[in-house]
């Protein structure tokens, strides 16, 4: 016996790991009802962008900015 574990722990590490990044990405999914006005300018948001996307706040210019300013989901990628 090693001690660090078999072929299941591992399976079930990598498991875990990919049901918590699928729920993060979850998370960051917007849904529910768009906004008629941005909640940053006040501007209208146009139709097609509150029909297209579930969940909308923002205008494109001010999502735009916001998007610049978060910071960037490192994507790791396993092959089993």
């Amino acid at each position: 016996m090693s001690g660090y574990g078999g072929v299941d722990d591992e399976s079930l590490t990598a498991m875990i790991y990919v049901d918590n990044q699928v729920a993060l990405c979850r998370l960051l999914i917007p849904s529910g009802e768009s906004l008629q006005y941005c909640t940053e300018c006040g501007d209208k948001i146009p139709e097609g962008r509150r029909l297209a996307l579930l969940g909308v706040s923002k205008c494109i210019p001010c999502q735009e900015i916001k998007d610049t300013k978060r910071p960037k989901i490192k994507v790791v990628t396993y092959i089993l």
